[in-house]
């Protein structure tokens, strides 16, 4: 995972920096795509609560 991978480069232990950077980069792309789908929903949230009933 992206958190040992992080600690093993930190540390200097790391075995395959590829596989590293692997982690690393999916780490990164399911953190973005979460702020993605958190915005998304605070949008739709905004734009309900605008909405008149």
């Amino acid at each position: 995972n992206a958190d040992k991978a992080i600690a093993d480069l930190a540390t200097g232990e790391v075995k395959d920096l590829h596989q590293a950077a692997i982690a690393i980069g999916k780490a990164d792309t399911s953190m973005k795509l979460m702020l993605e789908i958190r915005n998304k929903a605070l949008s739709a949230y905004k734009e309900i609560s605008r909405t008149q009933i």
